[in-house]
């Protein structure tokens, strides 16, 4: 028996089986001139590669939105165009021209120091290894010895690995790579299989075939496990499935505490397929959508009717209330292909607000598309990161620049549509009441305010966890924001981590607070938590 502990949790649960590690294979990438008479064929086996990948990936795609934007990814008119330049101009192979081409795009995303967005690189790591194996001909399935339901053990996997894996023969995951926010995480959570990710100091450690227990919940894994052990974890694992059925129960029942105090208590989304989950949860609102999905995956902005036909589904789809938030980038949030200037501190530099009231290209299109989507269900409009009341002044007359410019072109625009602002600065805790005259709702993002309020980086493991997770400072900034709110009559909700975590949610619930947004996977446990709160 042996317990190792690491990485992180990306999809909670517990799992008792057998190791399965896989062991990729990688490929060389050949590199030669061509022959004028090479370059027409050369592209058309390009293009041949092309079609198989693209149907391979729409196959698949009905699982899961990430693989259909990957699809999309392999046919994007652009790359199309500079691998057929790269082939008759260079006259390079098409594997070179493919690997060239795709590094470029994949070194703009890893320049990002924001999580999400290195996570989205995996999406070019994908799309260009699965050209590459056609263009080789060299089509290797690491599970074609996965006979027995195990527990899958890998530097990395990619979504259509995982999506071919029979799900009855997946027990839980254990990856090196990957982070909460991957699409690895995504899946894993939405088909509810038990996965640690970034746990790469562990897999030198497992044997094919040896027994494990991995329990996500504490990111532990027991190797050869005692029969007392496996008999403890799965009393643990039957009341983890009481819980479910519990969560399950809760789908049709209010948001209220012990005593019946309603609570508001929405979700946040990032995409139409989490939305539709929330609805199916008994989730009402949408407490924060974060529009910067619609930039993604692409090689330029989306136009208005592109933003306008996305935000119409997302508020015909949900029940109540839509908070979208404008787009926040800028700083350590670069799009690859909407450059930024270089910043020695991207973190306290061009971001958020600050980024999109001084670019008109980003504002008009995004305010235009949400005013003429507002006529289909309740939205509400959230700009990030306000540190100052002009801040919120000017776009609020961007807004209204806006509405007149679409009422005059005829254009039906919802006639009250709640602005409200994020608060995550201390200079936004500190001006709450004079920005509370100016808005009709506050959003307090806890992740950036605890990072700016200590000077702390989140992810830096010397400092990160130094301070707890709701120490004194914290709450007495979330106590002068709500104080703020309430003397204003406005409503303030808390969608940060912390508004997810069940340690925080009594505390959170004690100093006053009667609005939450959590991600779908804390929306149960957290109703959960409120309905036993006195």
């Amino acid at each position: 028996m042996n317990k190792l502990h690491g990485g992180i949790s990306a999809s909670e649960g517990i799992a008792i089986g057998q190791a399965y590690v896989v062991t990729k294979k990688y490929l060389t990438i050949p590199k030669h001139i061509l022959f004028e008479n090479q370059l027409s064929s050369e592209y058309q086996r390009y293009l041949s590669a092309v079609d198989a990948v693209s149907n391979q990936l729409l196959t698949l795609h009905d699982s899961t939105s990430i693989l259909a934007a990957q699809a999309e990814l392999v046919r994007d008119d652009s790359i199309l165009m500079q691998v057929k330049l790269a082939i008759e101009q260079k006259r390079s192979n098409a594997e070179l021209a493919v690997y060239e081409i795709y590094q470029d795009y994949l070194a703009l995303l890893e320049q990002s120091e924001d999580a999400y967005l290195k996570e989205r690189a995996t999406d070019i790591i994908e799309v260009r290894d699965l050209l590459l194996s056609h263009l080789q001909g060299v089509l290797f399935n690491p599970f074609e010895n996965l006979t027995r339901p195990s527990i899958i053990i890998a530097e990395d996997l990619s979504p259509s690995e995982t999506l071919t894996i029979p799900m009855n023969l997946i027990k839980g995951l254990i990856l090196g790579q990957g982070s909460s926010n991957s699409h690895i995480a995504l899946i894993a959570k939405s088909l509810e299989i038990p996965a640690i990710v970034a746990a790469k100091e562990l897999l030198p450690q497992f044997t094919n075939g040896e027994e494990l227990i991995l329990d996500a919940y504490e990111t532990d894994i027991i190797q050869n496990p005692t029969t007392n052990q496996k008999e403890k974890y799965q009393t643990k694992l039957r009341e983890f499935l009481v819980l479910k059925e519990e969560d399950a129960n809760l789908t049709s029942l209010p948001v209220i505490t012990l005593r019946g105090k309603p609570i508001k208590l929405s979700g946040n989304a990032m995409n139409l397929e989490e939305v539709t989950k929330l609805r199916q949860i008994g989730c009402q609102h949408i407490g924060l959508f974060r529009s910067e999905f619609l930039y993604l995956n692409r090689n330029n902005l989306p136009s208005e009717q592109e933003q306008y036909q996305a935000y119409k589904d997302i508020l015909l789809l949900a029940d109540g209330e839509v908070t979208i938030r404008t787009l926040d980038i800028g700083g350590d949030k670069p799009l690859p292909y909407y450059p930024l200037p270089a910043e020695n501190n991207p973190f306290l530099g061009y971001r958020g607000i600050r980024v999109f009231l001084d670019r008109e290209e980003l504002w008009k299109p995004q305010l235009r598309a949400l005013l003429k989507a507002s006529v289909h269900g309740n939205l509400r409009i959230l700009f990030p990161m306000i540190t100052d009341v002009n801040e919120l002044i000017l776009a609020k007359q961007m807004l209204a620049m806006c509405k007149e410019e679409l009422i005059h072109e005829g254009v039906s625009v919802s006639s009250k549509i709640p602005i409200g602002i994020m608060i995550e600065t201390p200079a936004a805790v500190l001006d709450a009441d004079v920005l509370a005259k100016h808005c009709d709702f506050f959003s307090i993002g806890t992740n950036d305010l605890t990072q700016y309020l200590f000077i702390i980086d989140r992810t830096n493991p010397f400092v990160g966890n130094r301070y707890g997770l709701l120490p004194d400072a914290l709450q007495s900034a979330l106590s002068m924001t709500l104080k703020a709110g309430k003397e204003n009559h406005i409503p303030v909700s808390i969608c940060g981590e912390l508004a997810g975590n069940e340690s925080a949610i009594n505390a959170l619930l004690t100093l006053g607070f009667e609005e939450f947004s959590v991600p779908i996977t804390r929306f149960n446990p957290i109703k959960r938590c409120i309905h036993k709160h006195p």
